[in-house]
């Protein structure tokens, strides 16, 4: 897509990010610049403590809760502590996070960092392409 957007919530305004997202601090970014006080990150995949250091540094630095839900490792991050990490691809994990009071949201910052990143993404998908074609003509039988 070409936004991201915070939504309400009966428990406050919500920023989502989808798996993979978790790596780029700018993602995180934007849906708190657009008064999301927690994060929500469905995902599909690993257990590494990589993953863990993302999750946490996501909430770190926005300074709101982070919730992951993995079938990998499901994490709660509440300032600036894991409170809830489940290392089981089945069952659910209770955690407690306290949301932040709402903000107003700051829309000319939260649109310069979504057009940065989207300059960003726009470039590195052509550079992968071409990098995947490039590989797919050394590769073809002649």
């Amino acid at each position: 897509g070409q936004q991201s957007r915070a939504f309400d919530t009966p428990f406050g305004r919500c920023g989502i990010m989808i798996c993979n997202d978790r790596w780029n601090p700018q993602l995180a970014k934007i849906p708190v610049l657009d008064g999301a006080r927690f994060l929500v990150i469905p995902a599909m995949g690993s257990r590494s403590a990589g993953q863990d250091e993302a999750v946490l540094s996501r909430g770190r630095e926005n300074g709101i809760p982070v919730v992951e839900a993995n079938v990998g490792v499901t994490l709660v991050v509440d300032g600036d502590e894991i409170t809830a990490v489940d290392r089981n691809e089945e069952g659910i994990t209770f955690g407690q996070i306290t949301v932040p009071p709402p903000v107003k949201p700051k829309t000319a910052e939260r649109d310069r960092v979504e057009r940065e990143f989207l300059k960003w993404r726009t470039a590195e998908m052509h550079r992968r392409y071409k990098k995947t074609m490039s590989r797919r003509k050394q590769n073809r039988p002649k």
